[in-house]
């Protein structure tokens, strides 16, 4: 045994560069991590020794006297900032006349200012103002959380009086009883000051879950996929320590690297934090904090970053197991690459759209996405209904994961003992095989194009990446009749008045309307005399005023209206172009869904690179490679047809995942003029070419077309590089995909140096000369496609760059 994890230790050793990529991603992801907090936080960050220095004089403070001197240190540091306006600039008149006015107001206050250390210091009182501000803060919470824990009895007693909630036994009533009960240990808690940052920046780090999935990937691929592509497989299986014995080591060295891995991801973005902000008091309790105060569970700061760091271990862990027992189950490197990134997505999908509180809440919380939210795991509190049963949700969390712990590796022994495996023959699809067959029965032919497709979708299995794609766009297209609410329903009605382009007439009907609702108030006074006069009776003074208040509901939505007209007018006078009214409701399904463009680039990249994947390794595999060179057309013949097949596959999937959004906008929201100028939408009001807004559309979808065959061009080199279909994904996925992953979690200065932008082209550019940044963007891609497709061609053809 032992020799046998020595020998699977050295396999690894030798592929030092895995361990450099280890190495890289962490250092990256600390970088990262670390310019995003000083972004967001520089000014705490920077008064972080002041902030400590200052809590000290606190601490031995009970929470009222503290609270109150806070307060009082709040008011005088306020009035020492208006008093250090009177040393700004003469010009600047009205800051000095507060400065005098505040001064005669409280002379006193003023001799103590001039004899402090603030006297013509602002930049002292302005980080002290924060720092006594931000425990103000502090102390309001400590009152706020006392009272909400100890009125839970009485709010629990007042929604058991309301009937749906009333029924002793049932599971609302059950829950109501045990949230009480699971919240008493915390009324006599001691909450103490201190900085939340450094935890909550630490322990909600979604590019360290991203980077740790990779690993474990690219881990789980050394371990398990390359010896299968070597064909290694049934020699070890021959062997006597060649099936159980061999998978023990492989799923020991999996556990023990995976461990190191978490250790050194989590420990790193823990130490960094620690320095930046600080972790306070590791005694205090986590509900001390205002992030903290949903947690049930009463422990302090260290216990909770042991539990955060044991949790994720074990999630990390769990993934491991999984991605081992896909690769045992699977044989080709795209089903698996595929099954874990439908698993992974059917996760997030589960754990984003489903509501806490519904009654499909058990599978939100029981999912590997879930799993990895490790901080609202151990801070927000929540009950599931099991079996008419509420369970604490960190309770159930803790069983699922620990079930799976066991099941998993001995799932991994069963497929190892039996070598059973999943593919298209398991499945009995014998329909496939016939139709598989006919194209060439019909067509005595033999050309290279139909064939490489053909191994593509059948050989490669491409074709049911494309059926489920078909799926994805059938399942994004509203099957349901769109409805409106009060005022977007007026807008709409408002905009088909005045829909198209901006004319006199219009602007009159704006200029009349308005007067309706200036008069409003007019009308509503006149009725009134009229029923005092006894001019009309009660119920026409009723009626009346009913109508008028009813009548000026829809001002809200016209000033939405009046919005457009000015930007209208505005685009007119700078630019000189008419503009048009356009339905905003519906041009912002199309244009105004960036995290939506983001999630469909992602989906349209993991597809498009799982589809392609075998287009290269298929042949090397199975050593066709360098018999197919030795033919007259298998070298640039060959690498023309596949790269065609290849871009043709890839449109297919760009179309089929864009087509959707059009579906959608087109027949479930009211429609406008396409030949309208695209700058009618203010969002594109920066788009310098003069042209219509269906052109625009046709003009950019052009665009995402060139850059998707950048893309694939690029892929192909990697894959003419590399050679192996999983080593492939791995790599390309970090070069494509992992991009548009650190943008959602809020890395959006990475996107112009990426291949983002090309699904963002409707957001892009936004301080450049939009005419400039398109150009400089397309002429870097389309530079980057003709180097990557020249060294792929020489590379595949030529054998290297070596003539």
């Amino acid at each position: 045994m032992w020799g046998l994890i020595i020998y699977e230790c050295n396999k690894l050793w030798n592929r030092k560069w895995f361990f450099l990529l280890v190495i890289l991603l962490l250092i990256s992801n600390i970088w990262f991590i670390h310019t995003e907090e000083i972004k967001q936080h520089d000014d705490l960050i920077n008064i972080k020794a002041e902030y400590y220095s200052k809590e000290a004089n606190f601490k031995h403070l009970d929470p009222a006297t503290g609270s109150q001197r806070a307060m009082q240190d709040e008011e005088l540091l306020s009035k020492y900032s208006i008093f250090a306006l009177e040393e700004l600039e003469s010009q600047n008149g009205i800051w000095r006349t507060m400065a005098e006015e505040a001064r005669a107001d409280d002379p006193e206050a003023y001799s103590q200012y001039t004899e402090s250390p603030y006297y013509a210091n602002s930049k002292l009182i302005d980080h002290d103002l924060l720092v006594v501000s931000r425990i103000k803060e502090q102390y309001t919470y400590f009152e706020q959380h006392k009272q909400q824990i100890t009125s839970m009895e009485q709010r629990a007693a007042e929604m058991k009086s309301v009937s749906i909630f009333a029924h002793n036994g049932t599971s609302s009533y059950r829950n109501i009883e045990k949230t009480v009960q699971d919240f008493k240990p915390l009324q006599d808690l001691p909450l103490r000051l201190g900085l939340e940052e450094g935890l909550t920046a630490g322990t909600k780090s979604g590019s360290t879950d991203l980077i740790l999935i990779l690993l474990i990937f690219l881990l789980c691929t050394l371990l398990f996929q390359f010896e299968k592509e070597q064909g290694l497989i049934k020699l070890y299986r021959a062997t006597p320590l060649g099936r159980l014995d061999l998978l023990a080591c492989k799923l020991i060295i999996l556990a023990i690297l995976i461990s190191l891995f978490t250790l050194l991801a989590y420990g790193t973005v823990l130490w960094d934090m620690q320095r930046l902000y600080g972790f306070g008091e590791m005694s205090r309790y986590i509900q001390s904090m205002p992030a903290f105060a949903n947690a049930a569970i009463p422990i302090n700061v260290e216990q909770f970053l042991i539990y955060f760091i044991m949790l994720k271990l074990a999630v990390n862990l769990l993934l491991g197991f999984i991605m081992a027992v896909l690769f045992l189950l699977f044989q080709n490197a795209g089903a698996i690459y595929l099954s874990l990134s439908l698993l992974i997505g059917l996760g997030l999908y589960c754990y984003f759209s489903i509501h806490p509180n519904g009654e499909w809440n058990t599978i939100k919380y029981l999912n590997i996405a879930a799993f990895y939210d490790t901080f609202q795991l151990l801070t927000d509190y929540r009950n599931l209904n099991l079996f008419g049963t509420p369970i604490q949700k960190i309770q159930v969390t803790l069983w699922g994961m620990g079930i799976l712990l066991l099941i998993l590796p001995l799932i991994c022994v069963w497929l190892t003992a039996t070598g059973y495996s999943l593919t298209i023959r398991a499945f009995g699809i014998r329909l496939i095989h016939w139709w598989r067959r006919l194209p060439f029965a019909i067509n005595r032919y033999n050309s290279l194009f139909p064939h490489e497709l053909y191994k593509l979708m059948y050989s490669g299995k491409a074709l049911f990446i494309l059926i489920l794609a078909i799926v994805l766009a059938y399942q994004m297209v509203d099957k349901q009749e769109r409805r409106f609410d009060f005022d977007t329903a007026t807008y709409n009605r408002y905009i088909s008045e005045v829909d198209g382009l901006l004319t006199n007439e219009k602007l009159q009907f704006l200029q009349t309307e308005r007067a309706r609702f200036d008069s409003i108030p007019d009308q509503v006074t006149e009725i009134y005399q009229r029923y005092k006069q006894e001019e009309v009776s009660l119920s026409v003074y009723y009626r009346k005023l009913l109508q008028l208040q009813e009548y000026s509901k829809q001002e809200k939505a016209f000033r939405f209206i009046e919005e457009q007209r000015d930007y209208l007018l505005h685009l007119k006078e700078g630019q000189g172009i008419t503009g048009s009214f356009v339905n905003e409701n519906s041009s912002n399904q199309l244009f105004q869904r960036q995290q939506e463009d983001l999630f469909d680039g992602l989906l349209l990249i993991l597809l498009v690179l799982t589809g392609i994947s075998p287009l290269i390794a298929m042949d090397e595999r199975f050593g066709m490679t360098q018999l197919l060179r030795s033919t007259p057309q298998g070298r640039s013949s060959l690498f023309k047809s596949k790269q065609l097949v290849a871009n043709i596959y890839a449109t297919l999937l760009l179309i089929l995942l864009q087509f959707p959004k059009y579906i959608n906008v087109l027949k479930r929201y009211p429609g406008w003029d396409w030949n309208s100028p695209v700058q009618s939408i203010k969002l594109l009001e920066r788009v310098s070419w003069k042209i219509s807004i269906l052109d625009y559309v046709i003009l950019t979808n052009l665009l995402q077309i060139f850059g998707l065959f950048v893309i694939v061009q690029i892929a192909v080199f990697w894959a003419v590089i590399i050679r192996k279909q999983a080593y492939f994904l791995l790599i390309s996925t970090l070069f494509f995909a992992l991009p548009i992953g650190l943008h959602l979690l809020g890395a959006t200065w990475i996107s112009p140096f990426t291949f983002n932008l090309v699904f963002q082209l409707y957001y892009a550019f936004q301080e450049y000369p939009y005419s400039t940044g398109i150009s400089i963007y397309f002429f870097g891609l389309l530079l980057a496609g003709i180097i990557a497709n020249w060294a792929s061609w020489r590379i595949y053809c030529k054998g290297g760059f070596s003539k």
